[in-house]
């Protein structure tokens, strides 16, 4: 697990729920106001009285810098650390998460007091002002939102659970809504071009579907992972292998599908492994022991390329994925009718307010283009964009994807490099 930034408001609980995630994770607990203090031998409304904000910024910087070549620590910075931009270079340089703690101005105002709140100091009302000035900038910044307004120990488990989803530096579950292309190459050649070409739009993550690949064999797809490892580095890998049921063109059988899939598990090549609930419980069991003693993660999946089911039955579904050991749940569905797209979005909503795992849901075709779009708006953590050819019905081309993404969320390419 990553190190972990807490950001947010003056009394959204950032150094409370710092502390408890400390106990449960073990990490260590660092404050960065704690830790100007000590270190200048004045507290931060002495430093403010004395030297001025300005003042007071620089010190910040510099304990910022200081705190975040810290391994393994939980970090809880002053609501102001948002306003200088290195402060936030420093903690991304350093690959720590950041955890926006986003709680609601009126539980805000019933517990803060103003005596040792130096922007406070004239009058507890300047905090909306405040609040207005940074709202934008939590969000910008942080991987994570998490409602600070209920139950601390839910707010802590969810935190926990979420990073133990992590992929390297991918974050399921987080603000962003991660893309992944498929390579559906039939041969080496094609393979090893379609990931060079892959690389170049940087993706979060690649897919690996095996199963249009024309030499099917454990040796093969051993030797082909690790050249695939060498052209794509850290980037995660998605392994998935469709027996034709399933909507893949693997003819092999059951028993030879399960032990190529355990084998490239313990090779260690691959980060995730995408299994369809249908395969059935012994099936899954096998492979769950094997991605838990080898660290990759198990996306179960349910597909329908026919029609799309009932809300209940789709919200059963992602249930059923968590419940058989899943951690991240996935559902495709082929819309008949445009009000099957809607059904698809209200049944993720439905399912992300309940469900302890990430999910990911598409409606697919043309009707259903919007889902592979708007995911994040109704619970989805992920998307699967083509380069050339499609693996599913309704992929969208990455490029253009990306200019969607960009014009919703009011972000140029060139502002999120400078990120």
């Amino acid at each position: 697990m990553n190190s972990i930034a807490l950001i947010g408001m003056m009394g959204s609980g950032k150094s409370t729920l710092g502390k408890m995630l400390s106990e449960k994770t073990g990490m260590l607990f660092y404050c960065s106001d704690e830790y100007i203090e000590n270190e200048n031998k004045m507290s931060i409304p002495e430093i403010f009285k004395k030297e001025g904000e300005s003042y007071f910024r620089r010190l910040e910087h510099e304990a910022i810098k200081e705190l975040s070549i810290k391994k393994n620590i939980i970090l809880s910075t002053g609501g102001g650390v948002v306003l200088n931009p290195e402060n936030i270079a420093c903690l991304k340089k350093n690959h720590f998460t950041i955890i926006y703690l986003n709680r609601s101005m009126d539980h805000i105002m019933k517990d803060i007091t103003i005596e040792n709140r130096p922007l406070l100091d004239k009058g507890a009302d300047q905090i909306y002002e405040i609040y207005n000035q940074r709202e934008g900038l939590y969000k910008k910044h942080c991987d994570m939102m998490i409602n600070n307004d209920s139950n601390l120990n839910e707010a802590v488990d969810k935190i926990i659970n979420i990073l133990s989803i992590g992929v390297k530096d991918i974050l399921f579950g987080g603000e962003k809504l991660l893309i992944c292309i498929p390579l559906v190459s039939k041969e080496t050649d094609s393979l090893i071009n379609d990931a060079k070409k892959a690389l170049k739009v940087q993706p979060d993550l690649i897919e690996w579907r095996v199963d249009y690949f024309n030499e099917i064999e454990k040796e093969e797809i051993i030797l082909n992972l690790k050249l695939l490892r060498e052209v794509i580095g850290s980037t995660p890998v998605i392994f998935t292998f469709r027996s034709q049921s399933e909507g893949g063109l693997s003819k092999l059988s059951e028993e030879e599908r399960i032990k190529i899939i355990t084998t490239v598990i313990a090779s260690r090549l691959i980060d995730l492994v995408d299994i369809e609930m249908s395969s059935g419980k012994p099936f899954i069991e096998t492979i769950k022991e094997e991605a838990r003693k080898h660290d990759v993660k198990m996306i179960l999946s349910y597909h329908n390329f026919d029609m799309t089911p009932s809300q209940s039955f789709m919200i059963e579904k992602f249930k059923e994925a968590e419940a058989l050991g899943a951690d991240v749940a996935k559902i495709a569905v082929m819309p008949v009718k445009n009000e099957d797209v809607l059904q698809l979005m209200v049944s993720t909503l439905q399912a992300s307010k309940v469900l302890n795992i990430p999910m990911i849901a598409m409606s697919m075709g043309q009707k259903g283009m919007i889902t592979r779009i708007a995911g994040k708006l109704f619970g989805s953590d992920l998307t699967f964009a083509c380069m050339d050819d499609a693996s599913a019905p309704g992929q969208i081309k990455v490029e253009n994807l990306r200019q969607v993404l960009s014009f919703m969320t009011g972000e140029s390419e060139e502002e999120k490099e400078s990120d």
